[in-house]
C-alpha cells in the first residue's frame, strides 16, 4: 500500500507544483511501512524525501539517518477527550 502512494507521489506530473518533500504519518506502524517504500523506490532521506512520525518511537533515533518522531501525550489526550465529551453530554441533556 504505502509503496504504491509514495511511488505515485513522487512520480505525479505536478506541472509548476514541486513534488513532496515529506511524508507525515501517525504511527510507527505506518512509518516502518512508509521506510521500506523509500528504501524500495531509491528515495534518500533526507536527500529526496523526509519523514515525520507522531509517535513516541525508540528506535527513531537509532535509524539512520534519524527519523523525525513527535511524542505525544496519549494518555493525557485520551483523558481531556473524555473529559470534553462529558462536557458536550451534560451540556445537551435536558432537564424537566
Amino acid at each position: 500500500m504505502w509503496l504504491l502512494l509514495i511511488r505515485k507521489l513522487t512520480s505525479l506530473p505536478m506541472g509548476n507544483i514541486e513534488p513532496p518533500t515529506a511524508v507525515f504519518v501517525g504511527s510507527g506502524n505506518l512509518a516502518i511501512g512508509v521506510l521500506r517504500a523509500f528504501n524500495h523506490l531509491k528515495l534518500m532521506m533526507p536527500e529526496d524525501i523526509s519523514l515525520v512520525v507522531f509517535d513516541d518511537l525508540e528506535w527513531a533515533e537509532a535509524y539512520c539517518p534519524p527519523v523525525t518522531a513527535i511524542a505525544q501525550k496519549t494518555t493525557q489526550i485520551g483523558s481531556t477527550a473524555t473529559e470534553l465529551l462529558l462536557v458536550i453530554r451534560e451540556s445537551t441533556i435536558s432537564i424537566n
